[in-house]
């Protein structure tokens, strides 16, 4: 009888060990799952989709996935701002598949780290030890350190943090906590994902949070571009899908837009 009691005893010890480890393993991330509905195309090259965390923190996700042999990204500013701020859907231009909001901007509005448009360059370099850069040239994708990019780009975008690192490693070593929406750029597989993690003011994930969803979702390497009221999306009437406007002015949003 003791025999079968020490056994039994073992045994549920060993599969609450289970339970933990694999929690472990995951990060915790179970709450962060989220409940996709079907991916909307966009053609050329990008489909949509939208999606839901589940409780206990509810937020919307919508990943934009991008075909860069098929469409680009360009850098889209409201005419006539001069050194002002705008509204994200005054800044679309015609023929854009989608748009979201760009990376992060001074006082002034001016860009405060390297952004290049269509191999001009908008804003220079900024000599930093950490943050990272999102580049493309001619269907390639780099994100990663500003120092390892591995050609000139068409289009470029320094910012930060560096949410995964490279082969999917969550780069964020701590979490100041802040609660936002955020604004991400995902490499998975080699493809380009534009990733918004919407939510009311200060209900959002945190930056560790968002690491770790990301890298649930498959990001092999990731790259904050902006949160908070910056946080916004724009999507034609095809797309089937509500879009979401900054809360507050931009300095300039980010155009996908057909090849």
């Amino acid at each position: 009888m003791k025999l079968r009691i020490l056994l039994a005893a073992a045994l549920l010890a060993a599969v609450g060990l289970g339970v933990w480890a694999l929690g472990a393993r995951s990060g915790g991330s179970a709450e962060l799952q989220v409940a996709w509905r079907a991916p909307a195309a966009l053609p050329p090259g990008v489909s949509v989709r939208e999606g839901f965390t589940e409780l206990p923190r509810r937020w919307r996700v919508v990943d934009l996935a991008i075909d860069l042999g098929k469409a680009e990204l360009r850098v889209a500013r409201a005419p006539g701002a001069g050194g002002a701020g705008g509204r994200l859907a005054d800044m679309v231009p015609p023929g854009a598949l989608a748009a979201v909001n760009g990376g992060y901007f001074d006082e002034k509005y001016r860009p405060v780290g390297w952004l290049v448009d269509r191999g001009t360059e908008l804003a220079p370099r900024v000599s930093r030890t950490s943050g990272g850069v999102v580049a493309v040239r001619a269907g390639g994708l780099y994100i990663g350190p500003l120092k390892e990019v591995p050609w000139k780009p068409e289009f470029a975008l320094q910012n930060g943090p560096r949410l995964v690192e490279a082969a999917g490693q969550i780069g964020i070593r701590t979490d100041d906590g802040k609660r936002a929406a955020r604004t991400v750029a995902c490499d998975a597989a080699g493809r380009l994902h534009l990733i918004l993690l919407l939510a009311p003011p200060h209900e959002g994930p945190t930056l560790h949070e968002t690491a770790r969803l990301l890298v649930a979702m498959g990001c092999r390497a990731a790259l904050n571009l902006d949160g908070g009221p910056s946080s916004g999306l724009w999507l034609p009437e095809a797309a089937g899908l509500a879009a979401s406007a900054p809360a507050a002015p931009i300095a300039y949003g980010l155009a996908v837009m057909p090849r």
